[in-house]
Order: structure tokens, then sequence, then C-alpha cells
């Protein structure tokens, strides 16, 4: 069996790291394998050498989409693809405008919670969500903000954690406050860099620690410097090396407006960590309040405080948490979570409804 994925880029990213995953096991698996980035940009991810990686970019030598759009169109036509596999908005849109008229099966995946689309996004979205063979979203709560029609034909299938959360030997625990994502308004780090500052005043021994990079780095810093938080809040960039420096914190801690589904989160959670995080989607996927953390209103400061200090006033208690956070692990497992797609995949091959 031959299948497409495309996608925007292979860089850093959530949606690039589960698509790297699941073309590497599906080669591994015997199927055959092409990537297709619409934009060029770094590898960030290992490929594995049975994948053919195509940048429409380079192929046509121009950064105009219409022309992406019509070497696609071209190339899946020739390669003839038994299903195409297209994540995030804006890639499954070009990717399902293009191939109008060529009879393949298309599965496109959301990434991220569509209620936050805005009104442009949003009519692409009901112009040529309607031509997908099937859609996969990550929780329920995104299922249920399509129309019943487009619901038939949604699957849910959550992240999967990288393997190497399997293998973490114990260390000892440092008393750090571990955040991961992008330096970006939808995390609102700003909240949650005001509800630690006055958390600090009664647990001065916790620091906070974000990983990640991004665009408003400039003016995360400068919150940082407001609060006079410079030696207890610490701007780490990115690592190699997350789930290892999960693993030696005592709490991750999200303040997002909106997610798909965290992979910071999700990874937290399977290194056996307890949580608090905003009511976004996902968080109730992964949370069980009082069991192995908190979710909190979404840009609600007094009750994201208010948790926070819930959370720190027992060592011990945040330590039964993460036993509890650890024991979820397993239904996230790379093998269980391809295995999924793989009967997806070959459901829609063979003409099955699910």
């Amino acid at each position: 069996m031959k299948l497409t994925f495309v996608t925007s880029t292979l860089h850093a990213g959530g949606s690039e790291r589960v698509m790297s995953l699941l073309a590497n096991t599906f080669a591994q698996r015997g199927y055959e394998v092409e990537i297709i980035c619409i934009n060029k940009h770094l590898v960030f991810y290992p490929i594995d050498d049975k994948v053919k990686v195509w940048f429409a970019e380079d192929e046509v030598r121009s950064t105009f989409i219409l022309k992406k759009m019509g070497w696609m169109r071209r190339h899946i036509k020739q390669e003839c693809p038994d299903v195409v596999i297209a994540f995030m908005l804006e890639v499954y849109c070009v990717t399902l405008a293009s191939l109008i008229g060529i009879h393949v099966p298309v599965i496109s995946s959301e990434r991220v919670d569509p209620h936050f689309f805005g009104k442009a996004k949003g009519l692409l979205r009901w112009l040529l969500l309607r031509r997908t063979t099937h859609l996969v979203v990550q929780t329920e709560r995104i299922k249920e903000f399509y129309s019943r029609k487009i619901q038939e034909r949604t699957t849910i299938i959550k992240n999967p954690v990288t393997e190497k959360v399997f293998s973490l030997q114990p260390v000892e625990k440092e008393n750090r406050i571990i955040a991961v994502g992008r330096l970006a308004y939808q995390k609102n780090y700003p909240m949650m860099f005001r509800a630690f500052a006055h958390v600090h005043q009664l647990y001065p021994q916790y620091q906070l620690v974000v990983y990640g990079d991004g665009p408003q780095k400039e003016e995360i810093r400068a919150e940082i410097t407001k609060l006079k938080m410079e030696e207890h809040i610490v701007l780490a960039g990115k690592s190699d090396h997350i789930v290892e420096e999960m693993k030696g914190s005592r709490l991750f801690v999200m303040s997002s407006d909106y997610e798909g589904m965290s992979n910071a989160l999700l990874e937290a959670v399977c290194v056996g960590l307890p949580v608090l995080s905003t009511d976004v989607s996902g968080a109730r996927d992964l949370i069980c309040d009082g069991k192995n953390g908190f979710v909190v209103p979404v840009g609600d400061e007094a009750a994201f405080t208010s948790a926070l200090k819930q959370l720190l006033l027992s060592p011990e208690k945040m330590e039964e948490m993460g036993k509890y956070s650890r024991a979820m692990a397993p239904e996230f497992q790379e093998e269980k979570i391809v295995d999924q797609w793989e009967k997806l995949i070959r459901t829609l091959f063979l003409g099955r409804s699910l």
C-alpha cells in the first residue's frame, strides 16, 4: 500500500512530530511512504531512509501557492497513492482543493481547536472539508464542533507519546515547575507568570522554567522583568531532552488560551508529573481533577493561582498525583496509536465503513 502524507513543513512542532512518527513506522511496516512539504523548511525530526520527502517549493522553484498546488495535483495523479493524509487546516484545505476530480481517499487531520479559527479559515473549512473522505481529530470537544454529517466520518485518535518516556530512569527531583511551548500569545505566559509571582512569596524554593522559543520572546521576557522575577522565572529555550527535564521537575503547568491536544501536556502526564492546565481542548482527557492535577477556566488568573498554591502546599500529594498520571502512559504508546491509524487507513482503502 502506498501512502502520501502532506504537511506544511517538517520543522519542530507537535503535528510534525506525529506525522514523522507515522511515516517512519508505516515505512518500517512495509508500506511505500512519501511526505510532501508544501513549504521548504528545515527537517527537524528524523525521517527513515525508506521515506521519500518532497519539497513542493523546490519542485516549482516558486513560493506561489497555486504553482505548488498544480505540482502536487500532477504528482499525486502520477504516483497514484492509495491514501493521502493531510495535517492541519491550511494543509488539508490546499490538498483537497488540489485534488478536485482525482479519486483518491483523503484523510484530513485537525490538530488545533477549531473553535478559535477566524472567519476566513472557517469559510475555507466549510467549503472544502465536506470533500474529505475522513476526518481525524484528537479530542471529543473538537469532534463535537463539526456538523453531524462530518462527525459521521470522524475518528478520534490521540497523539502518541515518545517511547523515550518508558525508558527513563528515576532521578532526584529539583524544586522546579516546568512549562513547555512556543513563546506566543496563544500560551498566555503572562498570566502564568503573575500567578507564579503571587505563589512564589509563599514557596520561594521553587523556580519556574519555560522551554520553548517563539515570536513573542522579547515581550515575554519583558513581562518577567516587570514582575522582578528574573532570578525565579527562566526562559530556557529549546531542548532535545524535554522528557528528561520533565522527569527531574515536580510539576507541569500550562496556561494556554487554546490547544488541540498539547504534546507537552501529554508527555508530562506520561512521565508522571502532576499537572495544572487551563480548560483547553485535551486537558480533561488527560487530567482528572484532584487526582493527577487541576483544570481551571481559560484566562482565570485567580483560579490558576489558587490551584498552584494547593499543589505546592503538599509535595507528598503531588507525588501521589504523579503516580496517577504515570499509570495513564500505556494508553498513549506509539505502537497503539499507529495501530489505530493503520486500522483507519486499511478500512478506507478497502472501501468499508468503520
